[in-house]
């Protein structure tokens, strides 16, 4: 619009539009510091804003954006829901949790497992929560929180304890691939990769190349075959039927619906 504004001026005058960033670092987690600096850049004529969100601080930026009408784009997951009415604050990132939540539901699971390293995380789980409040559908939800990921053995082997005969559904929420990539190969060291575990990878999950070595060795997620195909996203997709058994969906393992 800028662009086609400039190109095609019907007065003399050098009424051109011309955009020009300023950047602010700021504590997202500090709502008064947030505060100030969005009002700041307001006062500098900003017509869009661009940048991160936490728990602590979504939304006063929804509130500024929404009363103010100055969109807000925001570069993680975005918090917002759509009956909240507020248009003005957007995410060029979405969450997954709305797919892993499908999925719980249509094959009426009654227990997963959380795993997750972040506020967003802890976001999502909450999601989770407020998703199966209804008593026709209760979910048991285990949920753990991951500090180091380079030393995940002991909470997984505290894990692996529990309920030993029990098939176990590991929900994976990581803020990063690299995060995934050291998760992943521990709990291939701690041999959670057998029989009655299955994995879910709430994402994001791209780059993959750096996670398919360990993918390969998960069960119900990517086989060999799979692992060298062009298409990573394609490989993960098909590699949920690994074991030509399907179920009522006509193309997913029979283990999701039991």
């Amino acid at each position: 619009m800028v662009e086609y504004n400039n190109r095609n001026r019907t007065d003399t005058s050098d009424n051109r539009i011309v955009i020009e960033e300023d950047i602010t670092t700021v504590d997202m987690d500090d709502s008064f510091r947030l505060s100030s600096t969005i009002c700041n850049q307001l006062n500098k004529g900003v017509f869009l804003i661009m940048g991160g969100s936490s728990p602590k601080s979504f939304n006063v930026i929804q509130s500024f954006s929404h009363a103010l009408h100055v969109p807000y784009v925001i570069y993680t997951s975005n918090r917002n829901q759509a009956a909240d009415g507020y248009t003005y604050d957007f995410s060029v990132s979405p969450a997954y949790i709305d797919a892993i939540i499908d999925i719980i539901r249509f094959f009426q699971w009654r227990k997963i497992y959380y795993l997750f390293d972040s506020d967003d995380g802890l976001w999502q789980l909450q999601r989770v929560y407020e998703a199966f409040r209804d008593p026709k559908h209760l979910l048991l939800v285990d949920a753990r929180r991951v500090g180091d990921p380079n030393h995940v053995h002991d909470l997984l082997r505290r894990l692996d304890r529990v309920s030993r005969s029990e098939r176990k559904r590991i929900v994976l929420n990581f803020s990063s691939t690299e995060v995934y990539q050291k998760i992943l190969n521990q709990i291939v060291d701690v041999g959670m990769n057998r029989e009655n575990y299955h994995y879910l990878l709430a994402g994001p999950l791209r780059p993959m190349t750096s996670c398919v070595s360990s993918l390969a060795r998960l069960p119900g997620l990517l086989n060999e075959r799979q692992a060298s195909m062009t298409s990573e996203l394609d490989g993960c997709l098909d590699g949920w039927v690994i074991d030509k058994q399907y179920s009522r969906a006509g193309w997913l393992p029979e283990w999701l619906g039991d």
